[in-house]
C-alpha cells in the first residue's frame, strides 16, 4: 500500500514538473502578454464608456420626451385628445407633429456638430485622435490643480451661508474704507 502511494506522489510530482514552464521562456512574452492585456482592457473601458454614455443619452431623451408630451396632455387636454387622432380640422396628429420636429431637431444638430467638427479637424491638420489631442493640448492653456480654498466651504444651512457672506462683505467694506483713508491722509 505504501508503494503504491509513493508511485501516487511522483507521479504527481512529475505532472508539476512538467507543467511548470520555464521562466527563461517567459521572459520576453510577459511584456506582450501585459500589452494585451492593457489592450483588452482599453478596448473594455471604453465599450463600458460608450455603453454608459448610450444609456444616458437614450434615457435622457425618452425622460425629455416623455415630460413633454406628459405637460401637453396636461395644459389642454382636450386639444390633447383632438390631436392624437387626424380629422379635417387637425390632419396631422400632434405625436406625429412632434416625431418630425425631434427628427429635423436630431438631424440638424448633428450636421451642425459634425460639420463644425470636420472644420476644426481640417483646421489644425491632424490624421488621428492622439494628434488632435495633442493639438489641442498645445493650444489651450493648461489647467491647473484646483488651489485649496480660502474661507469656509461647509455651511449647517442657507441662513449661516448668508451671515458668513455678510460677515466677508463687512470685512472688506472695512479694508478698502481703511485704505482709502490712508490714501487720503498720506497725500
Amino acid at each position: 500500500m505504501a508503494s503504491s502511494a509513493d508511485d501516487d506522489g511522483s507521479k504527481q510530482n512529475r505532472l508539476n514538473e512538467e507543467i511548470k514552464p520555464e521562466p527563461t521562456l517567459l521572459a520576453g512574452t510577459n511584456e506582450e502578454d501585459t500589452q494585451i492585456k492593457n489592450q483588452r482592457n482599453n478596448r473594455l473601458s471604453n465599450l463600458k464608456g460608450a455603453a454608459f454614455f448610450t444609456t444616458l443619452t437614450t434615457t435622457s431623451l425618452l425622460f425629455g420626451f416623455g415630460t413633454t408630451v406628459a405637460m401637453a396632455k396636461k395644459k389642454d387636454p382636450a386639444m390633447f385628445a383632438k390631436t392624437l387622432i387626424p380629422s379635417r380640422e387637425y390632419p396631422v396628429t400632434g405625436h406625429a407633429f412632434a416625431a418630425r420636429a425631434l427628427a429635423w431637431g436630431t438631424l440638424y444638430s448633428i450636421s451642425g456638430v459634425s460639420l463644425l467638427s470636420f472644420a476644426v479637424w481640417k483646421m489644425l491638420g491632424v490624421h488621428n485622435l492622439v494628434e488632435f489631442r495633442e493639438k489641442i493640448q498645445s493650444l489651450m492653456p493648461k489647467v491647473s490643480k484646483k488651489q485649496p480654498q480660502e474661507g469656509r466651504t461647509e455651511f449647517k444651512n442657507l441662513t449661516d451661508l448668508m451671515q458668513y457672506i455678510i460677515d466677508i462683505d463687512a470685512e472688506e467694506k472695512k479694508k478698502k474704507l481703511a485704505k482709502t483713508n490712508s490714501n487720503v491722509s498720506g497725500s
